[in-house]
C-alpha cells in the first residue's frame, strides 16, 4: 500500500455542488451530508487533489457499518483525539477481480498490519496525489451520453473514458499486493461504489486513527481463476493469504450480520492460499472467519485483532451480487439491504426465483 500523501474528501450537501468544504477527520461524512441513515445516493468528481462527493438521486451509493463511530463520539472523545488526525478525510480504492468463471480475489492483509490486521479485503490502498486526474461518475452524466451518441462504440468507449481515472491507482495496488499485472485494457472496470472507512470501527478498540473514503471497482478478467492463481505472487509485508469467493459462497456471507452470530449455518470451509514459512500453500479456513466483519463488545485485545472480514468488504460483495442478478424489468424493486428485502418478500408472499443472490 502506498504511503503518499494523496488527495482529500470534500462534501457538499446539495447536488448543485455550491458550497463545497473539506471532509473533517472527526465527523461522519453521511451526516454532514444530511443523512441520518447508514446508507445514500451520491455523485463524485476526483481532480486538483479532491475528491468532491455530493447528493445525487441518480448516483451510487455511499454507505458505512450500521454504528458509525463518529456519531458516538462525545465531547471529550473530540478532544482527546491525536493532532495528527487532524488533517481530513483520504482516499482509497479497492477492487474485486473477477475471474471469466464467476469467482472473485480476496486477500487477508498480514497480522503486523498497522491497520486492520487479519482483516479480509479486496486488494487496494491509497490514491496517490499524481493519480487524481480529473473524474466523473453520475448516471445523469452517462444518461446524456445516450442521447448524444448514436452508435453504441461511442457509447461505451465514451463510458470507458468517464471510468478510467482511478483504474491506476487499483492495478498499481493490485501489482503491489499480489503480483497481478494488467494493462489498462485487458480489465472490464466499473464502480460497485463508495464506502465511509473508520479505523478502529468500533470506539470499544479506541478513538479512530483513519478516516477514509474508499472507491470500490469490480475489475473482470478474461482469465479463470485457475490461471489468475497460478500468477500470484504476494507480497509478504502486507498480504499472508488469499481467497476465491464465488456467488454462492458470497451470498453466504453477505446475508450474515456484522458480528457472524444471527445467522446459523452448518460448519463450513473455504480454500485459501496461505504463506507459510515464505511458501505458498493450500489450508481450509473455517467460512465462520468471513462471516463476521465487527469485534464483540468485551473482547480482550487479542480476539479484536482476530480474522474477520472487513465491513466495507462486506458492502463490496453485497454490491457485487446485485450487479450479477439484477432485478427484472417491472418486478419488485429491492431494497438497499438483504434484510429489508427478505421482509418485503416475507409480507407480499412474493417467493423470488432461486439464485445465490435471495439466499434460496
Amino acid at each position: 500500500m502506498s504511503s503518499k500523501t494523496g488527495p482529500r474528501v470534500f462534501l457538499c450537501n446539495s447536488s448543485s455542488q455550491c458550497d463545497v468544504v473539506p471532509a473533517a477527520f472527526e465527523k461522519c461524512c453521511l451526516s454532514v451530508m444530511g443523512c441520518k441513515e447508514n446508507r445514500m445516493d451520491v455523485g463524485f468528481l476526483l481532480c486538483d487533489g479532491k475528491l468532491e462527493v455530493y447528493p445525487s438521486e441518480q448516483g451510487i451509493k455511499l454507505e458505512h457499518q450500521s454504528a458509525c463511530p463518529y456519531r458516538f463520539l462525545t465531547p471529550i472523545d473530540l478532544s482527546n483525539i491525536l493532532p495528527d488526525c487532524h488533517q481530513g478525510v483520504n482516499v482509497a480504492v479497492a477492487g474485486l477481480v473477477q475471474s471469466s468463471d464467476g469467482q472473485v480475489l480476496l486477500t487477508r492483509r498480514s497480522k503486523h498490519m498497522r491497520t486492520f490486521p487479519c482483516l479480509w479485503v479486496p486488494p487496494g490502498g491509497h490514491v496517490d496525489q499524481e493519480e487524481t486526474v480529473s473524474m466523473l461518475y453520475e448516471i445523469r452524466y452517462l444518461t446524456l451520453l445516450l442521447h448524444a451518441y448514436q452508435s453504441k462504440s461511442e457509447i461505451v468507449f465514451a463510458i470507458i473514458v468517464i471510468l478510467f481515472q482511478l483504474h491506476q491507482a487499483f492495478l498499481r495496488e493490485l501489482s503491489e499486493e499480489t503480483g497481478l499485472n494488467f494493462s489498462e485494457d485487458s480489465l472490464s472496470i466499473s464502480t460497485l461504489g463508495l464506502w465511509e472507512s473508520v479505523f478502529p470501527s468500533v470506539l470499544s478498540m479506541g478513538l479512530p486513527l483513519r478516516h477514509h473514503i474508499v472507491v470500490y471497482l469490480l475489475a473482470q478478467a478474461g482469465e479463470n481463476q485457475g490461471t489468475l492463481q497460478s500468477r500470484l505472487k504476494f507480497n509478504e509485508g502486507e498480504v499472508d493469504a488469499t481467497a476465491w469467493v464465488d456467488e454462492t459462497l458470497a451470498a453466504v456471507i453477505a446475508r450474515s450480520d456484522d458480528f457472524g452470530q444471527l445467522m446459523k449455518v452448518p460448519q463450513r470451509y473455504f480454500c485459501a492460499t496461505v504463506v507459510e514459512n515464505s511458501q505458498m500453500v493450500q489450508r481450509h479456513l473455517p467460512l465462520s472467519n468471513l462471516m463476521s466483519s465487527l469485534p464483540c463488545s468485551g473482547e480482550s485485545t487479542q480476539e479484536k485483532n482476530k480474522e474477520r472480514l472487513s465491513t466495507g468488504t462486506k458492502f463490496a460483495l453485497r454490491q457485487w451480487l446485485k450487479c450479477l442478478h439484477p432485478t427484472p424489468q417491472g418486478s419488485m424493486k429491492r431494497g438497499d439491504s438483504f434484510e429489508t428485502v427478505f421482509q418485503m418478500i416475507t409480507k407480499s408472499g412474493h417467493q423470488p426465483k432461486k439464485s445465490p443472490f435471495w439466499g434460496q
